[in-house]
This record gives structure tokens, C-alpha cells and sequence, in this order.
């Protein structure tokens, strides 16, 4: 309410358009993941990916915490998809912690905007330091709803981006937040499935 009342009723189409854009992009990392790294590496089609990954998809969306979808997500990995137990015991509880791509993918979007925003020119060069900067301060992060947002202000503090354009998008965190979540944890269960693959200790059907 206090942006729209500084930046004008304006700014709810600019907020709209930065949540296409976020949606977007986490969209078509996930159609990636499932579509074509799944069935490629890890031998598995993407409809059985996602009837057996089902459960994960929603405690993960409806959490918005990667942590607390954990037991969720090794259970639809080793009994409904069919991926190693050891493996899958031992991958996805370091991918809840460091494998945040969809968090690197959203924090880099919402840098990118808050600078658009106060008209701060980025070159190339700046855009491409900020991705670097997010996915190495992604690594880390806690599985927990909002984590992200000091994320972000870690990220334009370094980037000479002021601080408080974090409060522009504050208020439409928590959809973005609940979509990234499900990629974050998508990208923890096709890894665990690939390596699997890989190790020839996949098998090819849920457990009984």
C-alpha cells in the first residue's frame, strides 16, 4: 500500500509484469528439468515424474519451504519414482539446503527490476555479476518461507542498488515464493533420479 501510494496505481501493472516475468522463468526451468533433463539422464518420462512427485508438488507449494517438504520428497523419489534410497537419503538433503535454482533465478529478476525501477543503468557485465553474486549467496539458504528476501538486499547492497527497493516487491513475495519452492525442490528430485540412472540402481516402477 505505501508503494502504490508513492509510485501511483501504475505500479500494480508494473508488479504484475514482474510477476509474469518471474513466473515465466521459473516455468521454463521446470518444463527443462522434467522434460528434458528427466527423461534424457535420468531414463524416467515426465508423466511418471510428475504423478509420482505429486505429493511434493503440493506440500512444497502450499509451505513454501524446501525443509519442511523434505520427508515428502524422499518418499516420492525412492517409493513412487523409483530412485535409489541411499542415494536419494543422501543427495536431497544437501539439495534442500544448496540446490536453490529457483531462488538464484528469482533473487537475479527481482535485483534486475528494483534496479529498473530507480533507473540505475546495468550493463552486461553488471547483470551477469548479479546472477554470479545469487547463486553463490543462494547456496545456504534457509528452506524457509521468505528466506529470500535478504537474499535480495545482500545482493543490492553489492550492487550499489538501494536497499529498501526490496519493500516494492515485499508485498507479492508469497506467490513467488510458494512457485519457486517448487523448483527448488523439482531440481533436488530430478537430480536424485539422474544419479540413480547413472549408478544402475533406478528401477522402473513405484514400490509396492
Amino acid at each position: 500500500a505505501g508503494v502504490i501510494a508513492d509510485l501511483g496505481l501504475i505500479y500494480i501493472v508494473t508488479l504484475a509484469k514482474y510477476c509474469a516475468t518471474v513466473w515465466l522463468a521459473l516455468g521454463t526451468h521446470f518444463c527443462l528439468l522434467v522434460f528434458l533433463v528427466c527423461p534424457l539422464l535420468g531414463g524416467v518420462s515426465p508423466w511418471r515424474f510428475l504423478r509420482g512427485m505429486a505429493p511434493m508438488f503440493e506440500v512444497s507449494f502450499s509451505t513454501s519451504s524446501s525443509s519442511a517438504t523434505l520427508p515428502v520428497t524422499i518418499e516420492c523419489v525412492t517409493r513412487r519414482v523409483g530412485a535409489d534410497k541411499n542415494i536419494s537419503g543422501f543427495m536431497l538433503p544437501i539439495g534442500a539446503t544448496i540446490n536453490m535454482d529457483g531462488t538464484a533465478l528469482f533473487v537475479t529478476v527481482a535485483s534486475i527490476f528494483i534496479a529498473q525501477v530507480y533507473n540505475i543503468p546495468l550493463t552486461l557485465w553488471d547483470q551477469v555479476m548479479i546472477y554470479l553474486t545469487a547463486v553463490s549467496v543462494s547456496v545456504g539458504t534457509a528452506g524457509i518461507p521468505g528466506a529470500s528476501l535478504g537474499l535480495i538486499s545482500l545482493i543490492l547492497n553489492s550492487a550499489g542498488i538501494p536497499v529498501e527497493g526490496v519493500g516494492m516487491i515485499a508485498g507479492v513475495d508469497r506467490p513467488l515464493d510458494m512457485s519457486r519452492t517448487v523448483v527448488n525442490v523439482t531440481g533436488d528430485a530430478v537430480g536424485g533420479v539422474v544419479i540413480s540412472r547413472m549408478e544402475g540402481d533406478m528401477r522402473d516402477g513405484p514400490m509396492p
